[in-house]
């Protein structure tokens, strides 16, 4: 008879360092948990890869959608503290704003995603391509920014 006893749970619970395979357990997506202007086109490519790499029913939408919100919010944070700037610093904060949106718009495509109960396929319409959208976004502000 089992006894329910699972010797990995037992771990976690007794470790400062719980055993899990991504940034959130029972997720394998593994991205950075801060992302800032100077990581958020790395923790871009991070997502791209990841995308790239599954075939779509095997992606972890919901993790993937909650990083392109975190860069989304590093991107938005980057753009406000050059509010008002002119020239070449108002063009940085254009295109943290528009790298901005796209993450924003990529996690909306990727929370979107569902199974369809005819067909038993994952719908996941232009999740994909809204990731690269977004990771080019994120490329074009770091040219500016590092430029």
């Amino acid at each position: 008879m089992a006894s329910g006893f699972n010797s990995n749970e037992l771990l976690k619970s007794l470790s400062n360092y719980p055993i899990s395979k991504g940034d959130v357990t029972g997720h394998d997506f593994h991205g950075n948990q801060y992302v800032s202007a100077g990581n958020q086109a790395g923790e871009s490519q991070k997502l791209l890869d990841y995308v790239q790499g599954k075939a779509v029913r095997l992606v972890d939408h919901d993790a993937v959608a909650e990083h392109h919100q975190r860069i989304a919010r590093a991107n938005e944070e980057t753009a406000k503290s050059l509010e008002g700037e002119k020239g070449k610093l108002g063009r940085i904060r254009d295109a943290y704003v528009k790298a901005g949106e796209a993450h924003r718009e990529a996690a909306s495509r990727h929370l979107a995603a569902f199974i369809n109960p005819l067909t038993g396929s994952l719908q996941a319409k232009g999740s994909a391509e809204a990731t690269e959208k977004a990771h080019a976004a994120s490329l074009k502000a770091d040219e500016l920014n590092y430029a």
